[in-house]
């Protein structure tokens, strides 16, 4: 019985402790700490990917260096540092768009990502081309089934899937990019999207797109959409770190040396150094070309689990909470 009391005291303690965790991250916003406990807190964080244009360089990577460059990409793909995890998903939880400015609240602070933040901290503008799917506007000429075509190895391959492990060693390496880095998603890396076709033909004919535009409305779906993860994760804790957001005591890793894209990510896609050139080597081995067992994800699921006894401590304080408001 003195068991029993000691542990209905400790889990009072915990909830107590998590229940003024959640009062700090979210200045008391019932609305918030209810959306963050039932829906936000169970969502993934993607592991951000990490790209050095030095890399590229030493590789001799020309055409899918000079093509990034030219999109203003090298500050954003570089990014790299410390991901506060459960403040990147109040963020989410508070994320909303302000005309043409992201707005969230973390810690009573505001967050107004205006033109000026982006520039500051990411180095792109809100300028260019706003494509998507279903709009192509600006690029009235672009064909998904032509330009697939025009960026695979075998050009008489017949097409029933955008499968990236098709594509040339340029076109290939700049898909990954757009996929793991521009607009990452949790599954399906090895398949092109219409999205990721536009982007790749956009970069490859050095269209400027509006990356600031492209992003908000990714970070936008992604919270929307209950099958999506939290994309952008460096992204947004530099943000927390620009608004001045107290991270003391917050839960935070570096970003680690195997989510950097790198020669082992190029033999990952069947590329292999011959007499110092990269040339395509198919083999049995090849994740890519396993075909369909291999459709969800080339390299393994790479996220941030969900930590089960917050969101179980996060469940019991949204219970009580509400339970005493109703009494």
């Amino acid at each position: 019985m003195a068991f029993s009391s000691r542990q209905k005291k400790k889990n009072q303690d915990k909830h107590n402790s998590f229940q003024g965790v959640l009062e700090n991250w979210f200045a008391g916003d019932d609305e918030g700490i209810t959306a963050y406990i039932h829906e936000m807190s169970r969502k993934q964080i993607n592991i951000p990917k990490v790209l050095e244009f030095s890399w590229l360089k030493t590789e001799n990577l020309v055409e899918t260096r000079s093509a990034l460059k030219h999109q203003r990409l090298k500050q954003l793909l570089k990014m790299t540092g410390n991901v506060y995890h459960d403040l990147v998903k109040v963020f989410y939880t508070n994320l909303t768009l302000d005309w043409k400015s992201l707005v969230s609240y973390v810690k009573r602070i505001k967050m107004k990502v205006t033109n000026e933040v982006w520039n500051s901290v990411t180095g792109i503008k809100y300028a260019g081309l706003k494509v998507g799917k279903g709009n192509t506007i600006g690029i009235q000429e672009f064909n998904k089934i032509q330009y697939y075509r025009s960026c695979v190895r075998d050009p008489s391959l017949s097409v029933n899937r955008f499968h990236a492990g098709n594509l040339n060693l340029t076109p290939r390496l700049i898909a990954y990019i757009i996929a793991w880095k521009l607009i990452p998603r949790g599954m399906n890396h090895a398949v092109l999207h219409e999205e990721d076709l536009i982007l790749l033909y956009c970069i490859m004919n050095l269209i400027k797109v509006n990356w600031v535009y492209i992003i908000m409305e990714h970070m936008l779906k992604s919270k929307r959409l209950t099958d999506y993860r939290f994309p952008y994760a460096i992204l947004v804790s530099k943000l927390i770190d620009y608004f001045g957001v107290d991270t003391s005591n917050e839960r935070n890793e570096t970003v680690k040396v195997v989510s950097e894209i790198d020669n082992a990510t190029l033999i990952k896609m069947g590329f292999h150094k011959v007499e110092g050139c990269l040339v395509f080597h198919k083999s049995g081995t090849h994740r890519e070309e396993r075909g369909a067992s291999n459709l969800n994800n080339e390299e393994g699921d790479d996220v941030v689990p969900m930590e089960d006894d917050i969101v179980q401590a996060a469940e019991q304080s949204c219970y009580e909470v509400h339970h005493s408001h109703r009494e």
